[in-house]
Order: structure tokens, then C-alpha cells, then sequence
């Protein structure tokens, strides 16, 4: 299902979670994570990385190998979430604002935002809220 802007309510902010439910299993993602750390020269063994979503699932991001890339562990301790998870977070109750009628961020920018430079994100998110809902 393609998420957009005017299905939020029933793919990515519906209660229960919606990542979970398109998330491929390990059994496929993981044999990937070396090919894609070869494609990309990253050094290091593939523990240090996370293969992760350029658009996140949790923004509607594709299911797909073209929107996988591997993402160097900055906390690999277990417990701990990369910065990018944080920015995801952050990015989705944004976009999810809608639904409840607050001031929000569109989907489409918020995508646009996280694919171009997900470390200036959110500061440029909250510069392109809209009104309610």
C-alpha cells in the first residue's frame, strides 16, 4: 500500500504500529547488508552497521532494496537507538499531527527532508508546518 497523506489515520499513525507490518524479515535483509556495505566501500565488519531505510518505514518509506543503505551503529551498545531513529521518531509524530488536527508537517516534505540530509531535518521540519489538520 502506497501511504499518503490522505490514508495517515489507517497505514503509518494508526494505533498499533505500522512499520512492523511491511518491515522484511531479517532472513532478507541481512544478506543483503553485505552487498550493500560492498556497494558503498564502508569499512568494518557489518555488526558496526544497520541496514536501514533512506525513507523510513515509519514515514512511508519503500519496502525495497532501493530505499535500503547501510547505516554506521553511532550507539551499539544494545538498548540504544542510532541518531537517525531519533530524527525518525520526531519526523513521524510531526506528520502524525494531522490526524488529530494540529499543526503538522506534510508527509511529502518530511520525506523529502529525512532523504535529502536526515541531520538537518527536523530543523527544517519545523519550519514547514501547516495549519490544522
Amino acid at each position: 500500500m502506497t501511504v499518503t497523506q490522505g490514508n495517515l489515520p489507517s497505514t503509518i499513525c494508526r494505533a498499533g504500529g505500522y512499520s512492523e507490518s511491511v518491515r522484511p524479515p531479517e532472513s532478507v535483509t541481512e544478506p543483503f547488508k553485505e552487498v550493500a556495505l560492498s556497494a558503498y566501500a564502508e569499512p568494518g565488519p557489518s555488526s558496526g552497521y544497520e541496514l536501514d531505510h533512506l525513507v523510513p518505514l515509519g514515514l512511508g518509506g519503500a519496502s525495497s532494496v532501493a530505499n535500503l543503505w547501510p547505516e554506521p551503529d553511532d550507539h551499539p551498545r544494545p538498548g540504544f537507538v542510532n541518531s537517525k531513529d531519533v530524527v525518525e521518531l520526531e519526523l513521524h509524530d510531526l506528520v502524525c499531527a494531522a490526524v488529530e488536527g494540529r499543526p503538522h508537517l506534510p508527509l511529502v516534505a518530511a520525506q523529502a527532508l529525512i532523504a535529502e540530509d536526515w541531520t538537518t531535518a527536523t530543523t527544517l521540519a519545523r519550519r514547514g508546518m501547516v495549519g490544522p489538520g
